[in-house]
C-alpha cells in the first residue's frame, strides 16, 4: 500500500508522511527490519504463517474518504484477501484525525450485533453500461449518495518530500 501511496501521490508522498519521512522510513520500505516490522503490524502478513487464527476474529474497518494518509482506492489492496467476518465503512469527506467521532458509534453497533449473534449485513453491487445495481442482505434505514471532496489535494502537489528514488 505504501508503493500505491507513493505513486498515487505522482511519486511523492503525502504531507502527513513528513514525520516518517524525516525519520528516512522511506528508505527502509523494502528492508530486512521492515518487513519483520510488517510481519506484526500487517495482518496479511499471518496468512499461511503460524498467526494465522489471529484474522478469524471479525472485523470492522472503517476508512476515511479524505484521508491524509491513505488513498480512497486503499481497501482493494486488502479487503478482499481478509479472511472471516468483516464489514467495511467509509466515511465521506473526513481526514484521518476526524474519523475518530465516527469510530466508537460505528464500534458499538458493530459489537452489539456480535454479541447478539445477527449477521453483519451484506452489500454486493454490480456496474453494467454505466448502470450501478446495490443489494443488500437486509432492508437498509435509509441509503445516502455522497461526493468524496478533499479539501487538502493541493498538498498533494505543493509538497515534495521525495528523494530520488524508486520504490
Amino acid at each position: 500500500m505504501l508503493k500505491h501511496l507513493y505513486r498515487s501521490y505522482g511519486k511523492n508522498w503525502p504531507f502527513s508522511f513528513l514525520p516518517f519521512y524525516n525519520q528516512n522510513i522511506d528508505q527502509m520500505i523494502g528492508s530486512y527490519r521492515f518487513s519483520k516490522l510488517m510481519q506484526i503490524v500487517d495482518p496479511l502478513q499471518y496468512l499461511n504463517s503460524d498467526h494465522q487464527n489471529r484474522l478469524s476474529i471479525p472485523k470492522y474497518i472503517i476508512n476515511a474518504s479524505s484521508d491524509d494518509f491513505y488513498t480512497p482506492d486503499n481497501s482493494r489492496f486488502y479487503y478482499d484477501k481478509l479472511p472471516g467476518t468483516k464489514s467495511l465503512r467509509i466515511i465521506p469527506n473526513i481526514n484521518h484525525i476526524n474519523i475518530l467521532a465516527f469510530t466508537v458509534p460505528s464500534l458499538i453497533s458493530f459489537v452489539n450485533r456480535l454479541n447478539r449473534n445477527v449477521p453483519l449485513p451484506k452489500l454486493s453491487t454490480c456496474i453494467f453500461k454505466n448502470k450501478l445495481t446495490v443489494h443488500f442482505s437486509e432492508k437498509p434505514i435509509k441509503i445516502t449518495r455522497w461526493i468524496a471532496k478533499n479539501p487538502g489535494f493541493y498538498k498533494m502537489f505543493f509538497y515534495n518530500y521525495t528523494r530520488n528514488h524508486k520504490i
